[in-house]
């Protein structure tokens, strides 16, 4: 790779085919070069097969010279192929060079997303099956245990209960259900490359907040959003839509009665940031990572039971990591609530 990167910094060699050409343009020149010479400073001393026999061996040597130069030339693409090879036969994925410009750079690159997009797609095919599995069979259990404790009981008082508590599975389910399959359908409208166009978050953010205002109202929570400019960055609508509703609604549902909640956010010359601040449940410093494992075993319901399918913060970040950003969550501790920041390079 190292005669690949040196040739690269040329500027007239920015094409892989141009490398390519110029090593064999010099291994066939340099012999006819050398050959000339020779013969210039030992004219008619030798005779005509020493002249053959040098001739012969000024060009087998630079074939040899010209062919090993060439091999090594050929270095990404044996890079490539042995890269594919390993993730195919172990699923480790490659950290492939994609910043050549060339054929063979863009080659690399290609390789390389295509096969972090293949990879996160069975990711997501696992994530549904955890998901099918785990969260979406608990509800239906509970509902058959109360059917059966249903058919049992006389009471009508009791009846009643029951009842109640089979809509309230129901329900969850069902928001469960809804709140699942929509982030993995909107993870799966960007796998592949982003369609990224020109968005102004503020907007975005200002729209999320509306779909949320029978929740606000409900615990009565007063939002603050602060904002003095318009966000415009390049990225994906689908995307930052999901992320601004899962941080939003996970403010909220871990929100206490009465609560507050503030969105802050600024652009600089070289990025943006947006904090999302609660004065909700909080969480252990140690478990700030954690929070962003897919069902993670620190997921938990909200301040009025709300539930959570442990998906949300995770397809958050990937979103996020998508447009080469960070997003991290920060808390003093339980009950102290929590911020989540995030920051978006400018192009």
């Amino acid at each position: 790779m190292k005669l690949y990167s040196n040739l690269s910094k040329i500027s007239f060699l920015k094409k892989y085919s141009t490398k390519f050409l110029a090593i064999a343009f010099l291994g066939i020149h340099i012999p006819l070069i050398g050959l000339i010479i020779f013969l210039t400073y030992n004219e008619g001393v030798l005779s005509p097969t020493i002249i053959l026999i040098f001739t012969l061996i000024f060009t087998l040597g630079a074939t040899a010279i010209t062919l090993f130069i060439l091999n090594k030339l050929l270095e990404p693409i044996k890079l490539a192929r042995n890269s594919l090879k390993v993730y195919l036969e172990n699923q480790e994925l490659p950290a492939l060079p994609i910043y050549f410009k060339d054929e063979v750079g863009e080659l690399l690159k290609d390789l390389q997303f295509s096969i972090e997009v293949f990879d996160n797609l069975i990711d997501s095919k696992q994530q549904t099956i955890a998901i099918l599995s785990h969260d979406l069979r608990n509800p239906c259990a509970g509902i058959i245990m109360l059917i059966d404790l249903l058919k049992e009981e006389e009471s009508a008082s009791e009846r009643e209960i029951l009842m109640a508590n089979i809509k309230s599975l129901a329900e969850q389910q069902l928001a469960l259900m809804e709140s699942t399959l929509s982030n993995l359908r909107n993870e799966s409208k960007t796998q592949g490359k982003l369609e990224k166009v020109a968005l102004d978050l503020k907007k975005i953010i200002t729209e999320v907040l509306s779909t949320q205002k029978v929740a606000l109202d409900q615990k009565k929570i007063k939002l603050e959003f602060n904002c003095d400019s318009a966000l415009i960055l390049r990225g994906n609508e689908t995307a930052f839509r999901q992320v601004f509703l899962n941080l939003i609604n996970n403010a909220i549902k871990f929100s206490h009665t009465n609560g507050q909640i503030w969105i802050n956010a600024e652009k600089t010359k070289s990025e943006i940031n947006i904090a999302i601040i609660d004065q909700g449940l909080g969480f252990k410093k140690e478990v700030s990572e954690a929070l962003f494992k897919p069902f993670t075993e620190h997921s938990r319901l909200g301040t009025q039971g709300e539930s959570s399918q442990g998906m949300g913060l995770f397809i958050t970040r990937r979103f996020i990591n998508k447009h080469s950003g960070t997003l991290m969550a920060r808390s003093e501790g339980l009950n102290k609530g929590s911020t989540f920041s995030i920051q978006l390079p400018l192009d």
